[in-house]
Formats: C-alpha cells, sequence, structure tokens
C-alpha cells in the first residue's frame, strides 16, 4: 500500500496541473446530499421518534385559558364649596389595595380550607389606566374553571357589599334631601302661602292709602297743631315763672349781702366794746381794795363773758351760717339759671315741631304717594321672588333626582370570562416546537453518524484502536 501511494505522488508530480488540487477534507453541497440520502433511515428513526415525543407531551400537556372578572367602581355625589362633582365611591388604588391584601387572600383561605387537596392557583390584579374598572385575572385549563369561578366570586362579592354599602348611604342622603325639597316646594306652590304673602303686602298698601287720607284731613292735623301750641304757651308760662323765681333769689341774694355788712358792723362795735371792757376790768383789778369794787369787778367780768359770747355767736352766723345760706342760694340761682335755659330750648323746640308740623303737612303728603307706587312695585317684586324660589326649588329637585340617577352602584360589568383562545404555550405549538427540533436533531444525526463512521476508517487505517 505504501509504495502504490509513493508511486501515485511521483506521478502526480510529472502530470499537468489541469485543474486546482482537490482537497479530501472540502465539504461541498452534493456531498451533504449524498450524508443525507445516505443516512436516510437513521433520519426517519430520529424525526419518527421525535414525532411520537411531540404527541405525547402535547396529549399530556393541558391547554392553559385566561378567566377574568371586571368589576365597575360606583360613582357617587360629592359637594365641596356648594360645587357637586361625581367621584368614585373609592379610589382605584384603595380598591386594588383592599382586594389584594384582604379580600383575596380570605378567599383563598376559605376555599383551600374547604378543599386541602384543591390545586393552588395565582390570581391577579389589574387596574387599566384611566378606567374605573377593576380586573381579577387568573389561569388554569377548562376543568379548574369552576374552581377559578368559585374563588373570584368569594373575593369580588364582599367587594361589591363594601363599595355598594357606601353608595347606599350617599344615596340615601340624596333621596332625604330630595324629600324635604319636594315638601317645600309643595309649602311654596300651597294657595295659602300666596294669599299670605298677597295679604302682607295688600295690608301695607292699605295702611298707606289710609295715611294718605289722614294727612290730607284736618281730622289729622288739628289736634296735634293744637297740641303743639298748647305746649308752646305752658313752656312759655313755665320760663316766665322760672324768671320770677330767678329775680327773687337774685333780691334775697342782694338782702344777704346787706345783712353781712350789717353783721360785719355790729361785730365790729362788739369788739371795740369788748375792747373797752378789758381796759376797764384792767383798771378795776389794780384799784382793788375794797368789797365793793370787788363787786364792780364781777360785774366787770359777767358783763365781760356776756360780750364775749355775743362775739362768738355773731361770729358764727357771719362765718359759718351766713356762709352757708350765701352757698345754697347761689346754688339755688345756678339751677334756676340752667331751668330757664332748658325751658328756652324746650320753648325753642316747640315752636320749630309747629313749623315743622305744618310744613309736613303738604310735604308729606306728596312724599306718601311715590312711597305707594314703591310699595306696589314691592309686591310685585316679592311676588316675582316667590315665583324664582319655586323655579329654583324645582330646578334643585331635577339637579337631586339626575344626582340620584348618576350614582351607580359598584357591580361586575364583565361576568365570569373564559379566554376563547388558550393563553401561553399550547399543546398545538408544542407539537409543532416538538417536530421541528425532531426534523433539525435528525438531519444532524445524520451528519453526526457520517462523521463517527469516518473518523473510525481513519482511525483503523492508521492503526489506531
Amino acid at each position: 500500500m505504501k509504495e502504490e501511494k509513493q508511486l501515485q505522488e511521483q506521478s502526480a508530480q510529472y502530470m499537468p496541473q489541469a485543474c486546482p488540487p482537490y482537497y479530501e477534507d472540502e465539504i461541498s453541497l452534493v456531498d451533504l446530499w449524498l450524508v443525507l440520502i445516505k443516512r436516510k433511515k437513521l433520519i426517519v428513526k430520529v424525526f419518527a421518534g421525535f414525532v411520537l415525543l411531540a404527541l405525547a407531551l402535547a396529549y399530556v400537556k393541558k391547554d392553559k385559558f385566561e378567566f377574568t372578572t371586571t368589576i365597575e367602581v360606583g360613582q357617587i355625589v360629592s359637594v365641596k364649596d356648594d360645587q357637586e362633582s361625581y367621584v368614585l365611591v373609592e379610589s382605584i388604588e384603595s380598591v386594588k389595595a383592599k382586594l389584594e391584601n384582604s379580600y383575596l387572600p380570605s378567599a383563598q383561605a376559605s376555599y383551600f380550607a374547604e378543599d386541602e387537596k384543591a390545586k393552588r392557583f395565582k390570581i391577579d390584579i389589574s387596574a387599566p389606566k384611566n378606567a374605573q374598572m377593576i380586573i381579577v385575572k387568573s389561569k388554569g385549563t377548562e376543568r379548574e374553571a369552576k374552581n377559578h369561578q368559585r374563588v373570584h366570586d368569594m373575593a369580588v362579592n364582599p367587594l361589591l357589599t363594601d363599595l355598594n354599602r357606601k353608595v347606599d348611604s350617599s344615596k340615601s342622603r340624596l333621596e332625604s334631601g330630595l324629600a324635604r325639597a319636594k315638601q317645600e316646594l309643595q309649602r311654596l306652590q300651597s294657595p295659602v302661602q300666596l294669599r299670605i304673602l298677597k295679604s302682607k303686602h295688600d295690608s301695607i298698601i292699605e295702611k298707606e292709602l289710609d295715611s294718605i287720607e289722614r294727612l290730607g284731613s284736618d281730622v289729622f292735623w288739628l289736634p296735634k297743631i293744637k297740641q303743639l301750641e298748647s305746649n308752646i304757651s305752658q313752656a312759655k308760662l313755665n320760663l316766665q315763672d322760672s324768671v320770677n323765681q330767678g329775680n327773687a333769689l337774685r333780691s334775697q341774694r342782694t338782702r344777704l349781702d346787706e345783712l353781712e355788712e350789717l353783721l360785719h358792723k355790729q361785730l365790729e362795735g362788739l369788739n371795740k366794746q369788748i375792747a373797752e371792757a378789758r381796759k376797764i376790768r384792767t383798771k378795776a383789778i389794780s384799784g382793788v381794795a375794797d368789797e365793793s369794787r370787788a363787786m364792780t369787778l364781777l360785774l366787770l367780768d359777767s358783763e365781760m363773758q356776756r360780750l364775749i359770747t355775743r362775739q362768738s355767736n355773731l361770729e358764727e352766723r357771719v362765718f359759718i351760717q351766713h356762709k352757708s345760706d350765701v352757698i345754697e342760694l347761689e346754688n339755688k340761682i345756678s339751677v334756676n339759671k340752667d331751668q330757664q335755659k332748658d325751658l328756652r330750648i324746650s320753648v325753642l323746640e316747640a315752636e320749630a315741631e309747629l313749623v315743622k308740623t305744618k310744613a309736613d303737612r303738604a310735604s308729606q303728603i306728596k312724599l306718601q304717594k311715590p312711597n305707594l307706587a314703591v310699595l306696589k312695585d314691592q309686591k310685585d317684586l316679592a311676588l316675582q321672588k316667590h315665583q324664582r324660589t319655586i323655579d329654583a326649588q324645582i330646578e334643585t329637585i331635577r339637579t337631586l333626582e339626575s344626582s340620584i340617577k348618576s350614582i351607580t352602584e359598584s357591580h361586575i360589568i364583565v361576568p365570569f370570562l373564559q379566554s376563547l383562545e388558550p393563553k401561553g404555550l399550547t399543546s398545538k405549538l408544542l407539537f409543532v416546537i416538538v417536530v421541528f427540533l425532531g426534523f433539525i436533531f435528525a438531519i444532524i444525526s445524520a451528519f453526526v453518524a457520517e462523521f463517527l463512521q469516518k473518523a473510525r476508517e481513519k482511525m483503523s487505517e492508521e492503526g489506531v484502536v
């Protein structure tokens, strides 16, 4: 064999190279196709094995469907700053948190407590953006649909009860307001209420008409004018009496001044007598020698004591009693002056009132007639206001009725629903994937088998075991 190879190599060196040399390790499409044809049985066997495996997996795998329950959160009427607006009974985030952290765990616990062997499954809660909906989702086989539905209902129903309790409270409050509004409207529309309103203004208008009639009659004005004239006369008499009394008080004050002057003269003379008596007594004391002179001294002392007593009484009258009388009289004079001032003011006021009354007699009649027109306008305005109040009350009732209709309860807008198509990796898709992988692996196995065969031949040629 070695000799033949050497001969071939030598002949190859001298042969003209008309075409490129052929290398044994090069691979062409023809070679690949020949390998596939050669190993077709292996390819069929491997592919058939994968097909059987795909059928088995497709048979074992159960398609999973998506189960959903969609909840719409209700809305209520909210009043803020006397403005009504419709808001959700509870925010979507709050409802979602309640469902995830309270109602759903409680429902799952109750369900699995009833059947410990029941298959566990996951439930997701989602809230679409800018929508007042909550979607409860879970995945399972078609045979597990009833179990999923039961857990959905056990979680959703208590939540709806809780949310609708708040809706009922808001609706009850609006219905109470509606009942009061209807009752108020019935009172406003009552014929009795309208008659009361008209009679109230009619009585005021009738009084105004009577007043105008009295103002134009002498029967109304003459007694008042006579009374004012009588008051003026009486006030002038009282003023004259007060003036006379003041003159008398001033005359009395003059007499007190004269009396004071007389008392001062008497006191001055009495002081001189006392001084003279003291001189005589001093001489008598120095000349006492017998009983007759002693008797004279006693008489002088008695006279001296009488004069001193009289002096004390006179001084008390001058400096105390007379001064008190003067002060009292001056107070009376001051009071009289004030009284005269008040009386003069009373006379002036009475005269001014008389002038005003005579002037008002003509002017008030002119003033009362426009006032009568004003009162009639007020009656019309009151009736219009009453009608506007009725219209506003009707509008309030309509608003409340609209608000009650606009309140929506939280409810299931889409009941428990199974998706039309399976979700995720279906048995058909799994079958296709496994068959495709089987075909690829069958092709690869053909080349792997060919490679192993050539490797064994090479090893046997080179004597490698």
